[in-house]
């Protein structure tokens, strides 16, 4: 193998190493939070967004190995303690301990895919190529029920350079549109729709001279 080629499988193991180890914290979390998941899996998002991201000074101090643990765990309770659920500050205070602060982004992104999934739901990320109408939004998500009986959780994105017009993410599985796929149906709605496009409208699509 040649050299250059070690840095990038370094890099990988580290990453599916701190997914398990997130994976572990989270899983530990949400057992924890009960019955009260939603609330807590919405309140360790907002931290992680809105605290640590927006806010490096404090995540840097959290993360710091110069930071007694007694401070640490004081400024977790100034800030945090009466803003969100108590098992959110308490998992910080356990990853702190630990020594994990920097994995919090990602223990908030494994407990929100665990919550998902024991609730029978699923992310799910449409790429048009253009703007549909909402039937065929519709038409996709049942299309999701019917092929892996979870509720999708839907969100939709506009790339105009996107090949095949048509992509969807289920959780981490990637449909092409451009592709024989079990979304072909609303792949050719979408061809259709284009065409209607261009027929009613065919100044949108003319090269200016």
């Amino acid at each position: 193998m040649a050299k250059g080629d070690s840095k990038p499988k370094h890099e990988t193991v580290m990453d599916v190493t701190a997914e398990r180890i997130a994976r572990t914290y989270a899983q530990g979390f949400l057992g924890a939070a009960g019955e009260n998941d939603k609330t807590a899996v919405e309140d360790l998002e907002a931290v992680a967004t809105e605290v640590f991201a927006k806010y490096p000074d404090f995540a840097e101090a959290m993360r710091s190995a110069f930071v007694d643990d007694e401070v640490r765990v004081g400024m977790l309770d100034r800030v945090l303690g009466s803003r969100v659920d108590p098992v959110v500050v308490t998992l910080l205070k356990v990853m702190a301990d630990h020594r994990r602060m920097n994995l919090v982004g990602e223990v908030a992104r494994q407990a929100r895919k665990l919550y998902e999934t024991s609730n029978n739901r699923a992310p799910v990320l449409i790429r048009l190529a253009h703007a549909v109408d909402d039937a065929l939004i519709a038409e996709i998500e049942q299309t999701i029920r019917q092929q892996t009986g979870l509720e999708p959780i839907t969100s939709v994105e506009i790339d105009p350079e996107l090949v095949g017009g048509l992509e969807v993410r289920v959780g981490d599985t990637v449909f092409d549109g451009s592709v024989r796929t079990a979304f072909a149906k609303a792949h050719k709605m979408i061809v259709n729709q284009t065409v209607a496009a261009i027929e009613s409208q065919p100044e949108r699509f003319t090269l200016a001279e």
